[in-house]
């Protein structure tokens, strides 16, 4: 299973060309339903809205009302991974929300979230990954 985190001008540029690989899931985060992208008929997807929100901005309190999706993003990309799909992760910059899913995918499988850490291109949102992970861990 192959990992890719793209931002939404990339998957926007593989629909405009239809180049979204053939064997690919995708998870696609947008801020509201609003934002959500239209994929072509066919694609295999996931739309998720959440905010790009960070611990620090949140009270504690509220830690276990954020990202009520988790469970159905990793049943969706346990899914993919036994039908043996590759994953698209992708999100408004490529950067945070699709990263935080892409680096708990790799740390399920291989225990290499860490690769997505540690480049500087990316800045995982924690939320997405403990809690995908958390979840994928519960499931499989």
């Amino acid at each position: 299973m192959k990992i890719s985190i793209c931002s939404r001008s990339d998957i926007e540029s593989l629909i405009k060309k239809n180049k979204i690989p053939k064997n690919s899931a995708i998870v696609s985060f947008a801020d509201t339903p609003d934002d959500f992208i239209e994929f072509p008929k066919g694609c295999d997807v996931l739309s998720v809205a959440f905010y790009d929100i960070r611990p620090y901005t949140t009270v504690k309190e509220h830690y276990d009302k954020v990202l009520p999706e988790a469970r159905k993003i990793a049943e969706y990309i346990i899914a993919k991974k036994n039908e043996d799909k590759d994953i698209i992760c992708q999100c408004d910059y490529g950067q945070s929300r699709s990263a935080g899913l892409a680096a708990a995918i790799l740390e399920k499988w291989g225990h290499q979230g860490i690769t997505v850490f540690a480049d500087y291109r990316y800045t995982p949102n924690q939320f997405v990954f403990n809690k995908v992970l958390a979840e994928l861990n519960k499931l499989n």
